[in-house]
């Protein structure tokens, strides 16, 4: 490290990919150099297990505290004092705001984040706009952020096959795949920024890193990898096409070191520079694979080839003589060493080469078919689904661990689950239960809510929201919502308080955050209890006392999660509980299970005889271990879920944007959702069922807008089971006021109901009305998500230009965009 470097303070570098394969092995360098490391991924193909061992074992060679540091995943709304050895933060480089974050404060911005050459293939659009916009972003920030110097690693893929070697830095770039040319793109948004902006960048090109934890399935695998499992498992090595294409390979350490040379070294040397990094030597596919089985002994499966893939790269070799006039830099590991290395550390994992090879997920180059813009898509063309929930090998996997232990119903995995889902969200206890609906119905029990109170809540919300109110024997009293957020309006709220009063259960609908800042006051001021029905909101974020703070801590007095397929985290089904009082905590886990005072797996682990009581009446909640071992897996997804689903909503936003007659949702500047779900309004000319129908023609699910619990019959037949906030003045009225506010509560005609509608509930059914959801998942590729948006093109102008030529009057004021209910008009109920 260079003298200008070596401050009381270590160097701050920001690793974006930093949980990928190279970039898990640069912060193990740099950890081990002394600096301070700061790592954003969304771990959409990085592995959080590994980069946690990295850091662990660098803390164990004497970098103290930064196994303390990696082992909670602080997320982008923790802060640190700047001085730690490392910091974890999730996001996505495309996320302008993350980016922000994330150089915030950083020495030295090491830019390994993208997608790789595969996924190129099935989602072309995402891979370019992750390679390339997401590049332009971070470097955009990077400067803003002024950091020393910003490193991008490019890729070899640019220049397409050689047409000479070994390659030098003024080859010719003809890139050959998508993955190829959004690097390609991605580097010359950066060498713009330098040249215009100052940007203080070098470009390095690696050529074929591999090494111990080299990435084997799924869009990362690599050839190594894949070639000396299946020689290990005494499988077949697969060879595409005819295996006379060659590549140069560098071992994994010696690509980390270069990059580290080439942040290090003096600015007059390598800025605006572009370096390859390899061995320059040329290896024949076919010739590797011949090696390797060699090198491991495989006396059976042979060699099996199969068609060329599509823009396979025909030759590379590097000349990397500006890496050591530049860098002073040369690869130190020779091939047939790096791959007796690797070797090595594959016969040291305690998973067997078929166990790894078992958990392999590949499309195996498939490329995706075009979807047709506008009218019914072909027949061939999939259809859409509203949702999906992302499973895969990794959660069977978890599920059979937990069939071979022979402990199936709530145990130890419910009991690290909780513990796992606590830390995730910054609360004290978490307690599993069996559904979103029982999270609630537990929750008001333990709140005191009991027969003859009121609880304040929302209407517009999936009836298990009323239900479990009523489940308690107490009364829900709606109030509307806000028109732009569809969650709890707090002034109404405030209005329908009373001396009954006993709870408030705000809804963070569709994964949006209530205003918090307004109701925990609120609720604080008149002794109220405060829950928060966050079935939908895991991963969400709210803007509190000027940090940003996950939904769940909770910020109320307890947060209810749901685990349904349909929410952004899921164990098939399933709920969990959050609080910051360890009695509740302790009530919740006897009410779940019959009121018992012991847990059944503590009974069955102790040393000695257990006769377990039962305290109180309670009921049967309880999660499985098997759904828990689901859902651990899923809570190391859930940074790159939600991620993903950010990215999703912020493509909406813009190709929606010029459709007249739709609105699309925003978020307020104090919220940030996980958007669970993608709710769009429609102009009052636009029949829902009819866009859904059409929709629904072109192969894509939609669902109406959220319900409103008080026109289901349920509630419709038993007009003395709910309330509205204008049957009564509420707790601002004093005196005798108050008394002629209670006493109208008993009026069947208090709240102006006719047939299943309710005058002061007027927003909530225009939103079921008027807003449909469209498909989002966060498997969804950029081709699917460009369908749908076309597809609501088309069909929302066919539908405007009839109704407009049915009137008469083009473009008359009714067929532009939608009308929408001021929360000046809901605040009537509160003074009706």
């Amino acid at each position: 490290m260079p003298e200008s470097l070596a401050a009381a303070v270590a160097p701050l570098a920001l690793v974006t990919g930093g949980a990928g394969f190279i970039g898990r092995e640069l912060v193990r360098q740099l950890l081990a150099a002394g600096w301070r490391v700061r790592v954003l991924d969304n771990f959409a193909t990085g592995s959080r297990v590994a980069l946690a061992a990295v850091v662990a074992n660098a803390a164990a060679e004497g970098n103290a505290g930064a196994s303390a540091s990696a082992g909670t995943s602080a997320g982008m709304s923790a802060g640190t004092s700047g001085l730690e050895p490392f910091e974890l933060l999730e996001g996505d480089v495309r996320d302008a705001a993350c980016a922000a974050r994330a150089c915030a404060g950083a020495d030295t911005v090491f830019h390994l984040a993208c997608l790789g050459l595969r996924h190129s293939l099935h989602s072309p659009l995402e891979n370019h706009e992750v390679n390339a916009t997401g590049s332009l972003v971070l470097a955009c920030a990077a400067r803003a952020a002024g950091v020393r110097r910003f490193v991008h690693v490019s890729s070899s893929e640019v220049y397409g096959s050689a047409t000479r070697v070994p390659m030098t830095e003024d080859h010719p770039c003809a890139p050959s795949t998508v993955y190829g040319a959004g690097k390609l793109a991605g580097e010359a948004l950066v060498r713009a920024l330098h040249a215009s902006a100052g940007l203080p960048a070098v470009i390095v090109r690696p050529f074929n890193a591999y090494g111990p934890g080299a990435h084997h399935e799924g869009d990362c695998g690599e050839v190594i990898p894949k070639f000396m499992l299946r020689a290990l498992a005494g499988r077949p090595l697969v060879v595409f096409g005819d295996g006379t294409q060659t590549r140069d390979f560098t071992f994994v350490a010696d690509t980390a070191r270069a990059l580290v040379a080439a942040a290090t070294a003096e600015d007059s040397a390598v800025l605006g520079q572009t370096i390859h990094l390899g061995c320059g030597r040329e290896v024949a596919i076919g010739e590797l694979a011949r090696r390797i089985q060699a090198l491991v002994g495989a006396t059976s499966g042979g060699i099996e080839h199969d068609a060329a893939r599509p823009g396979d790269v025909r030759r590379l070799c590097a000349d990397a003589g500006r890496a050591r006039a530049l860098l002073g830099w040369q690869p130190s590991v020779g091939l047939d060493e790096g791959l007796a290395r690797l070797l090595a550390w594959y016969r040291g994992q305690p998973q067997s080469a078929e166990q790894l090879l078992a958990a392999e997920r590949t499309r195996n180059w498939v490329v995706e078919a075009p979807a047709r813009a506008g009218g019914p898509v072909p027949a061939t063309a999939p259809p859409i689904p509203l949702a999906r929930p992302l499973v895969d090998d990794r959660e069977a996997d978890a599920v059979r661990r937990v069939i071979r232990s022979g402990w199936l119903t709530q145990g130890p995995e419910v009991e690290r689950f909780e513990r796992e889902f606590a830390q995730a969200v910054g609360a004290e206890h978490a307690v599993a239960v069996s559904s979103g609906t029982a999270a609630l119905h537990l929750a008001l029990l333990t709140a005191g809510v009991g027969p003859g109170d009121e609880v304040i809540t929302a209407s517009h919300s999936f009836i298990a929201t009323a239900n479990a109110v009523r489940y308690c024997g107490a009364v829900p009293v709606f109030v509307d919502i806000e028109p732009d957020t569809f969650n709890l309006a707090p002034a109404l709220v405030a209005a329908a308080v009373t001396p009954r009063t006993r709870a408030i259960l705000a809804v963070h609908q569709m994964g949006l955050p209530c205003d918090l800042a307004a109701l925990v006051p609120l609720a604080r001021r008149h002794g109220l209890a405060l829950i928060e029905d966050a079935a939908c909101a895991i991963g969400s974020e709210i803007l509190l006392e000027g940090r940003w703070r996950r939904i769940g801590a909770p910020h109320g007095d307890i947060a209810c999660f749901s685990l349904h397929p349909r929410k952004v985290l899921t164990t098939g089904d399933g709920g969990m509980v959050t609080t910051a009082r360890g009695d509740w905590a302790a009530r919740l886990r006897r009410l779940r299970q019959h009121g018992m005072d012991v847990p059944a797996h503590e009974r069955h682990g102790a040393g000695r005889i257990v006769f377990e009581r039962y305290v109180e009446p309670g009921f049967n909640y309880r999660l499985t271990d098997v759904q828990a071992a689901i859902g651990r897996v899923q809570l190391e997804r859930l940074p790159g879920i939600v991620a993903a689903r950010r990215a999703l909503a912020a493509r909406y936003e813009a190709g929606l944007a010029a459709i007249d007659g739709l609105i699309a949702p925003r978020e307020p500047a104090w919220a940030r959702s996980n958007w669970q779900s993608y709710c769009v309004r429609l102009a009052p000319h636009l029949a829902q069922r009819e866009v859904m129908a059409h929709l629904l023609e072109r192969g894509i699910a939609t669902r109406r807008g959220v319900m409103c619990a008080h026109r289901e019959a349920a509630y419709t037949q038993a007009p003395a089971s709910w309330r509205c906030a204008g049957c009564h003045g509420g707790a601002a009225a004093t005196g005798a006021a108050v008394a002629a506010a209670v006493a109208a509560v008993t009026r069947a005609d208090a709240c102006e109901r006719t047939g299943q509608s309710c005058h002061h509930l007027r927003v909530s059914e225009a939103a079921q009305d008027q807003s449909i959801w469209i498909p989002l998942s966060p498997q969804m590729g950029a081709a699917d998500q460009e369908r749908v948006i076309e597809a609501l093109r088309a069909v929302v102008g066919e539908m405007s230009g009839r109704a407009e030529r049915a009137e008469g009057t083009a473009g008359a004021a009714g067929a532009g965009r939608p009308e929408v209910i001021e929360a000046a008009d809901a605040a009537e109920g509160a003074t009706s």
